[in-house]
């Protein structure tokens, strides 16, 4: 299944060279940021369930969890349809305040999966978060007017959908709305209470945290003053570019015949990949929601850290592409036009280049497969070392030249196959055991009746 004998081999034709002009330049970004906490705007839409998402992560149940992934899949293949790559999931940071405008090219546009499509009349009333969210979009970027694409999720081809313009009369007035409101979630977090937060919109409406029984939340709490909705001065239909949409989004395909894979970590853990997928662990609880806008007690993680560092160059720098084909769904990260993949572990020493494919193959292989998804034959591995200080140079990158690109490719439908094999038949037997670092503390132990092969390195944290 692999270029290799194991699924974690790295075939010899691998070269590897240390990039520390990048290094140095993430490192700097992240010297020179803000230490204000940023907040999202997602975020700030309903601060209740922002707060209870970081302090009182729940559970995601299997359903749960396939509901949102069938939404990131319709949510991304429509962004693909919408703009080009370089226009598409654009972070914009204003005042300690975090957008990711779904596209971003003329104005923003807000693009949402719903159930059933809104009157547009009443949109403000029936839907006010999705105004509130256009709003503060607009004024991230100073632009009076932005675009709602509202899709209905239905069988049609194409879809029925709905396009309107929204224009904002005082943009000045926006932020400071937003700004107070961000302060009030700023504080709420850091006294550990919600109490001066505003009505959660979910209460009453399958609020994860309300049927969880963990946010004590009556429904009576007052609404949120002054909202963004309020400074919305016009609402239209726009024909030109819904006659546009229309011709993209006829372009979606039927109903895929093969099962889809979600990420290239599926590919690289096959075996832990199969029981996630086709039932609870039985050694312990599934995963929690990750919060929008998580950090820490001690703040923000290593990883968080350089992410954003990542994303606040120049508009264009970093790009995220979803490979068209037959590839898992993920999202590629493109810095400079060259596949990327970010890491961090708490192994306590750096890597040197030339002992990568030893020390941690699964890197390796991991980015292989992603250049592989967009026939490219290079790559960037950015590993950040938790247990290291700045000056032991915590953050290391690396370029990865690949060989054989049709090696990696066959490689990555290999893997495909026999993972999807498996989740046909029902029967994991064919997978490879997972590396004994991912034993350890797999959930899924009592089930899977298997034990640890591959790298035995320490059990240390790897991300």
């Amino acid at each position: 299944m692999s270029a290799g004998g194991s699924p974690w081999d790295t075939p010899d034709d691998v070269t590897i060279e240390p990039e520390p002009d990048l290094a140095r330049e993430i490192d700097r970004r992240i010297l020179a940021r803000s230490t204000v906490r940023l907040v999202s705007v997602t975020d700030l839409v309903d601060p209740r369930p922002a707060y209870h998402r970081e302090k009182h992560p729940v559970p995601v149940s299997p359903e749960r969890e396939a509901r949102m992934a069938d939404g990131r899949r319709r949510h991304e293949r429509t962004e693909r349809l919408l703009a080009a790559p370089v226009y598409r999931e654009i972070r914009v940071v204003r005042d300690g305040i975090v957008g990711r405008i779904d596209i971003f090219e003329d104005q923003p546009t807000e693009v949402k999966s719903t159930g059933s499509l809104p009157d547009p009349l009443q949109i403000v009333s029936t839907r006010p978060q999705y105004v509130d969210q256009l709003g503060m979009y607009c004024a991230l970027v100073d632009r009076a007017e932005g675009r709602l694409v509202l899709i209905e999720e239905s069988e049609a081809h194409p879809p029925p959908f709905l396009v309107l313009s929204g224009r904002f009369g005082d943009l000045e007035e926006v932020r400071r709305r937003m700004g107070k409101l961000a302060q009030s979630l700023r504080q709420a977090l850091a006294a550990s209470s919600p109490e001066s937060l505003p009505r959660c919109g979910w209460y009453g409406r399958g609020c994860e945290f309300q049927q969880a029984g963990v946010c004590g939340c009556t429904g009576r709490e007052p609404e949120l003053d002054r909202p963004v909705r309020e400074l919305l001065v016009g609402l239209r239909a726009d024909p030109v570019e819904e006659a546009q949409i229309r011709a993209r989004l006829g372009q979606i395909p039927g109903t895929e015949e093969t099962i889809p894979l979600r990420t290239y970590r599926e590919l690289l853990y096959p075996r832990r990949a199969y029981f996630t997928r086709v039932g609870p662990p039985t050694d312990g609880p599934s995963p929690a929601a990750a919060p929008s806008s998580a950090q820490g007690p001690e703040g923000p993680s290593l990883f968080q850290l350089v992410r954003e560092a990542l994303e606040e160059g120049a508009p264009g720098e970093l790009v995220r592409e979803v490979p068209e084909g037959d590839v898992p769904e993920e999202q590629v990260l493109l810095y400079h036009g060259v596949p990327l993949l970010l890491k961090t572990t708490r192994t306590p020493w750096a890597t040197p280049a030339e002992e990568l494919p030893r020390r941690q193959p699964n890197y390796v292989v991991e980015l292989g497969l992603r250049c592989a998804a967009l026939g490219r034959s290079e790559g960037v591995l950015l590993i950040g070392y938790e247990r290291l200080t700045r000056e032991e140079r915590s953050l290391r990158a690396y370029r990865l030249r690949f060989g054989s690109t049709e090696r990696w490719v066959r490689s990555l439908k290999e893997r495909q196959a026999l993972l999807r094999s498996a989740l046909a038949k029902q029967d994991p037997s064919g997978l490879p055991a997972c590396p004994s670092w991912m034993f350890e503390n797999c959930p899924y132990r009592s089930t899977c009746g298997d034990g640890p092969s591959g790298p035995t390195e320490p059990s240390l944290r790897q991300r």
